[in-house]
């Protein structure tokens, strides 16, 4: 069955957590290259992207998806995004092919 890409990410120093919302497939991926700093959770949007990718090809191995307007689900995060991590979450999401991207607590 083909099915809309639809995920929640949670973030978490040099950790993303990914579950397709449909299936309930969850996703742990440790950063294999540190992302946070001391006073970011998302301070390097390269390595960042790195570890989300990972995840979201494991979940793509699972089944067969639409990638026509995908849609994330950005949890929220401990600390909060600043709005500087913000922008850098949704333009990684944008530049991994979402379309809709929405932050649980905006």
């Amino acid at each position: 069955m083909l099915g809309r890409l639809d995920v929640d990410v949670a973030i978490y120093r040099d950790r993303v957590q990914v579950t397709e919302r449909k299936s309930g497939i969850f996703i742990d991926q440790r950063a294999d290259h540190p992302f946070s700093s001391d006073t970011q959770v998302v301070a390097d949007a390269t390595r960042f992207e790195h570890a989300l990718s990972h995840a979201l090809r494991q979940i793509l191995k699972t089944g067969a998806y639409m990638l026509y307007e995908p849609r994330a689900v950005v949890g929220p995060t401990d600390p909060a995004l600043t709005p500087a991590e913000r922008a850098l979450v949704r333009r990684v999401l944008q530049d991994t092919g979402f379309r809709r991207i929405e932050f649980e607590d905006e």
